[in-house]
Formats: structure tokens, C-alpha cells, sequence
């Protein structure tokens, strides 16, 4: 299998060369791109409208709790750029509309500062703000230690005894005293 005559290896090469440079440069001249370049009327656009607000706040205690919060009245949809003029200190992102403004609280969340339970901290019986599991904040350490009690009573303070009233709780730390 031979070149026709008259074509050697060399100028196939050339010739492949020349065709392949002679497109690309036709490609980039003519303006082959897909995408279209902004008319210098037509300002870029870099940041977003966001058409809906959610705030999401992250609690010493762990928890994260979000919800909607309204657009401020500002004439024109609010973008990224304003919303950091508006909400300085919060971290702010916006995707597909939605701005999501984000900060942290060295407080408990309104779940834990309503809700207690009776656990260990070591070998110590102590009260805790939250729901068991969560290690949560100490509300008191009551001075009632594991040594003594029954495996049972034991079993259940590592897993965490959630208390719904006060008076529960009186009940609860009396009967780990006797």
C-alpha cells in the first residue's frame, strides 16, 4: 500500500498540518464559540437576583435551625452585593435565587432551652440541657455518683432520662438517692 504517485509521506504531512491550522485559525476568526459576548450596552451581570431569603443559625449546642425570612424592601431585587451591606458578620451565599444567610450563636437552641434530661458526665449524675443523646450544656450537677447504684439505674443515665416537668426531675434525682 503506497502513496499515488507524485505524493510523498512528507507532503501528506505538510498538507494535513496546513489544513488542520488553516481550520482552527478560520474557527477562532470567524467566531466560532457557542456562547455570545455581551454588547457593550448589556452590563455583566455578577451577581444574582435573589428572589427568596433563608436563615439558617448554628447553635452551641449543634443544632441548626433554618427558616424563610423575608426579602428587605430595597428598590430592584436584592443581589449578594447588598445583601452584605445589610447583613455584615453573617456568611452569605446565593444559588439559583435563593440567598442563604448563616450565622453562629453562642446560646443554646430554643429546642434545648426547653427541653432537659438527667445523664453522666464520667461518673457523676448531672442535668442537661437538650434531649439525651445530644450532649448538651450542664444545667447542674447534682453530686450523685454512679458508685452505689444499681446497673439498671446506671444503664439508663448513660443513655439519658429525659424529664418533661420539673417535678419529674425532684422525683428522678430522689430515687437515685436512696
Amino acid at each position: 500500500m503506497g502513496l499515488k504517485k507524485g505524493l510523498s509521506w512528507p507532503s501528506v504531512l505538510a498538507i494535513l498540518g496546513l489544513t488542520i491550522l488553516l481550520s482552527f485559525i478560520g474557527f477562532r476568526v470567524l467566531g466560532g464559540r457557542n456562547e455570545p459576548s455581551p454588547s457593550p450596552q448589556e452590563p455583566r451581570v455578577t451577581a444574582r437576583a435573589v428572589t427568596h431569603l433563608v436563615e439558617e443559625v448554628i447553635y452551641s449546642c449543634g443544632h441548626l435551625v433554618s427558616a424563610p425570612k423575608e426579602l428587605p424592601e430595597v428598590e430592584g431585587e436584592p443581589d449578594l452585593e447588598l445583601l452584605r451591606k445589610l447583613y455584615p458578620g453573617w456568611e452569605i451565599s446565593v444559588s439559583d435565587g435563593e440567598g442563604r444567610l448563616r450565622s453562629r450563636r453562642e446560646e443554646l437552641c430554643p429546642v434545648c432551652q426547653e427541653n432537659l434530661y438527667v445523664g453522666l458526665d464520667d461518673d457523676e449524675v448531672v442535668v442537661f440541657y437538650g434531649l439525651p443523646g445530644s450532649g448538651n450544656k450542664i444545667k447542674e450537677r447534682t453530686g450523685i455518683f454512679t458508685r452505689g447504684l444499681p446497673e439498671e439505674a446506671v444503664e439508663d443515665l448513660r443513655v439519658g432520662i429525659r424529664v418533661v416537668r420539673e417535678e419529674e426531675l425532684l422525683q428522678i434525682l430522689e430515687g437515685l438517692m436512696n
